[in-house]
């Protein structure tokens, strides 16, 4: 940390020179220098916009030469930026041979933008807080330990954008453009959900995702609160307790708009013990057809709630165990795996169980809820009068007195399996607060589909948290946010796009810091070697003229600016193209 205080310290110094005495030299002086390095780096990345020297002054014993943004959206490495240097020192020779070269573009110097990982130098303590807490839930089945991989990591992940209620047309409907068979909002998934997070999850990490991760139409909810759902305890309630929290409850086929599962029900509690008789809480499903379902599980948590809540799935496979951290994520599903269950369930075995035997006293265990399979979308939406004439509104040049008066639909469902459907709804259905995934007042789902991935999901998870201890949430430790869409861009000539990464280094106008400390360049640290990986991998693997890279884009983009931990917004190929 120290050492990024250093080189915060010299690039805002750097920056503050103009306002010193200077002699200001023409931009048009270098012209040449910015041609020539358009040509020297291009083929590093395909960057539109064309590199410029807005200005540049010469002071006592430095000369510093501020380039257009589009500089900075290249990859850097220390090769080049010693190339650079050297090519920028040819020029300002003639004019004082025996000064400092500076040279900085949006914001920085260029030296600073050089990824550490690729220099040896692997992110470390340094430049990424390390999680002093252990995973949310560990898989303590496993026939090997995982100790150099992504352990004690939480990942969140947000994979595109999906089906949503559209106010002025009264329907729902994809949010971005059906072609070629497919959309972006589908189409994305078929990268995350079968590919990136189970790898994510087998190296360790705890993945978090603002939509439903199982394309399952079949879903079981069985709960304390529902009647031969499945639930049991082991003791008749000898030693489980009602909760003061209110738990998960589905007395309802559909939910409106501010209606919370979560806040519906009841949940139980239990004290911990070392030894003695334990009490189990069972939850076994129904299930109708053999399948590959997804397994979440609810509680609650407090103070003294346990980190080593001891729950057992029960599968057609076998027995599969895991260590559950309630001290954090209490009141939404927590995703456990995905397993496969029988029909029927013969045996009446198959399902989650949870003990209260834990290995220590006096801590408190929670059970509510447990969600099989990904179910029908059961949040019912209708546009209310306000709603609709603020919508036509927007797209239409008449007077506000003077539209239709529309004919206001009772609120039904998308009638779609909850896979297809965006943020705005699960996280509902998952007992976010209506501020979370409606910060636009229920009148326009579009833009709540769209910006809920930011502080409105990220930041309520990590809230509470070693990285993000200043804010309110679910005390989930997010090591980093990546938005995953495929959507890079268009060109009138059909050339092919590639790759593009999207990260923001300002949260805001004051600040390039995290709530952590951690310095927000890391966000382009972590955009640029992803993106480099993916682009190589590409090489490899597949046909090399689809491995273009598209620039380092620092822009304000809601998944990339508003979390509070680092993040970015990758866009890969274009899922409008044939290539």
């Amino acid at each position: 940390m120290i050492k990024n205080r250093i080189v915060s310290l010299l690039v805002a110094i750097t920056l503050l020179i103009p306002t010193l005495k200077a002699e200001r030299i023409d931009p048009s002086f270098f012209t040449p220098l910015s041609d020539t390095l358009q040509q020297m780096i291009s083929k590093r990345a395909m960057v539109y916009g064309k590199i410029r020297v807005d200005s540049a002054f010469e002071y006592n014993s430095d000369i510093v030469i501020y380039f257009n943004n589009a500089l900075s959206e290249y990859p850097f490495r220390k090769s080049l930026i010693d190339s650079i240097y050297t090519l920028a020192a040819n020029f300002t020779n003639s004019l004082s041979p025996d000064k400092r070269l500076r040279l900085v573009t949006n914001g920085s110097v260029i030296e600073e933008l050089v990824t550490p990982f690729f220099e040896g130098d692997a992110l470390n303590n340094e430049t990424i807080a390390i999680s002093s807490q252990n995973n949310i839930v560990t898989n303590i089945s496993l026939p090997y330990k995982i100790n150099r991989g992504l352990q004690n990591r939480h990942i969140a992940v947000w994979q595109s954008h999906g089906f949503f209620y559209e106010q002025k047309n009264q329907r729902w409907q994809w949010q971005r453009a059906t072609l070629f068979q497919t959309v972006e909002d589908l189409y994305t998934q078929s990268y995350v959900v079968p590919f990136l997070v189970p790898m994510l999850e087998n190296a360790g990490a705890s993945v978090f995702m603002p939509r439903e991760r199982d394309f399952n139409d079949k879903e079981y909810l069985i709960d304390n609160d529902i009647i031969s759902s499945g639930f049991f305890e082991s003791d008749g309630k000898e030693q489980w307790k009602e909760s003061s929290l209110p738990g998960f409850h589905s007395p309802k086929d559909i939910y409106l708009s501010g209606e919370n599962p979560f806040k519906m029900g009841t949940a139980l509690i239990a004290n911990t013990i070392k030894n003695g008789k334990e009490s189990i809480c069972a939850w076994i499903p129904k299930i109708e057809d053999n399948g590959c379902y997804a397994v979440y599980i609810s509680y609650q948590t407090f103070k003294n709630s346990t980190e080593k809540a001891q729950y057992k799935v029960i599968h057609s496979g076998g027995e599969t165990l895991f260590l559950v951290n309630q001290k954090m994520g209490g009141g939404t599903w927590i995703y456990l795996g995905t397993f496969n269950f029988t029909k029927g369930n013969p045996d009446n075995k198959e399902g989650v169980y949870l003990t209260n035997k834990t290995g220590e006293n006096d801590m408190i265990v929670s059970a509510d809820a447990v969600k099989i399979g990904g179910g029908m979308g059961n949040i019912a939406r209708s546009t209310s009068e306000e709603g609709f004439l603020l919508n036509r509104k927007s797209s239409s040049e008449e007077p506000l007195e003077q539209l239709e008066t529309p004919f206001i639909s009772k609120p039904h469902t998308s009638g779609y399996p909850r896979f297809t459907e965006g943020a705005r709804y699960w996280l509902q259905w998952a007992g976010f607060n209506d501020t979370i995934y409606s910060p636009n007042n229920n009148l326009n789902d579009y833009n709540d589909v769209l910006h809920v991935s930011g502080r409105r999901w990220v930041n309520v998870l990590s809230g509470g948290s070693v990285m993000n201890p200043d804010e309110n949430g679910y005390s989930i430790p997010l090591d980093l946010s990546l938005a995953f869409h495929t959507d890079a861009g268009t060109t009138l000539n059909d050339s092919i796009i590639g790759t593009l990464g999207i990260y923001t280094r300002y949260r805001s106008k004051e600040s390039d810091m995290n709530p952590d400390g951690s310095l927000r360049i890391q966000n382009r640290y972590l955009t640029d070697i992803i993106q480099t990986q993916i682009v190589e991998d590409i090489k490899q693997l597949h046909e090399p003229i689809l491995a273009q890279r598209r620039g380092i884009w620092d822009r304000s983009y809601s998944e990339s600016r508003t979390p509070a931990v680092p993040a970015m917004l990758l866009e890969l190929l274009f899922s409008s193209k044939f290539c």
